[in-house]
């Protein structure tokens, strides 16, 4: 009798080892997947901030073109000047 409940524990003990392995199975899948999707979601979130910055950037484009189309001569001025604004600095 004393086999037979040691035999039962070691039974008992196994199944329970077991069901931690597909517990901690199915644990690994489910947060395999939730990083999954958030990962998706942040690479999602990524692009739509990629596209605004792209499209205020041809917007910016777009203003400066109508400014130096106005006005050359102002815009051909400020030019010069930020240019040999950097032009000192970059002697210091």
């Amino acid at each position: 009798m004393a086999t037979t409940g040691k035999t039962e524990s070691e039974t008992d003990l196994r199944a329970d080892i077991e069901r931690l392995r597909a517990d901690v199975r199915a644990l690994s899948e489910d947060l395999q997947t939730i990083a999954g999707k958030r990962a998706e979601a942040l690479g999602e979130r990524a692009r739509a901030r990629a596209q605004e910055a792209r499209q205020r950037a041809e917007e910016a484009r777009d203003r400066v073109a109508e400014e130096v189309a106005e006005r050359p001569f102002v815009s051909l001025g400020i030019a010069f000047t930020v240019g040999l604004v950097f032009g000192r600095l970059l002697r210091l």
